[in-house]
């Protein structure tokens, strides 16, 4: 079984993350700062995870115990999705998209980053739904509750501003109730 770990640039991919979560049945162990209140910048992501286990087997141990484990170094099948606005200048967005900025991180194979163009505000307006800049958790939440997963995932695919539905895709395919 894959062992998910989603690290949530705000508020609104922790709901969408938590969403998912209930949509699927499928264990995510979402990592946000302060739930998402306070937002993990994508020049700030490596300081955020050398800081809470990502560099370290034995934190990150601590921090989410269901994740399976094959050996005292290793993790069994693990997939950590980095969801993330762009917030940046270029250079650093190729090193977050190519996954340069973390080669020294040992867990570097098990990351794919997810990146929104401009933010995920821009994404979900893309693809029809209404986030009112004065409530945009409610909104996210009137927004995903409109929805299934497999129309999300649909409009997601044709989307150019985001790759989320490698995320949606990769967790439908360990949902039991989504085997073809």
């Amino acid at each position: 079984m894959t062992n998910f770990i989603v690290i949530c640039h705000g508020k609104s991919e922790v709901i969408l993350a938590r969403w998912l979560q209930k949509e699927t049945h499928v264990v995510l162990n979402i990592d946000s700062r302060n739930e998402g209140r306070n937002s993990i910048m994508i020049n700030s992501l490596v300081e955020y995870m050398k800081l809470n286990g990502y560099y370290d087997s034995s934190k990150l141990k601590r921090r989410f115990p269901n994740i399976e484990y094959k050996n005292r170094k290793g993790f069994k099948d693990l997939r950590i999705f980095i969801v993330m606005d762009v917030d940046t200048d270029d250079s650093l967005v190729h090193d977050y998209e190519t996954r340069l900025m973390f080669r020294d991180c040992p867990l570097r194979d098990c990351i794919v980053p997810i990146l929104n163009r401009k933010e995920m505000d821009t994404v979900f307006r893309s693809i029809g739904f209404n986030i009112d800049d004065n409530n945009k958790p409610e909104s996210y939440r009137e927004a995903l509750n409109s929805t299934d997963v497999d129309s999300l995932l649909a409009s997601l695919k044709v989307c150019d501003k985001t790759n989320l539905d490698t995320m949606i895709e990769e967790i439908l395919a360990h949902d039991p109730s989504h085997q073809r």
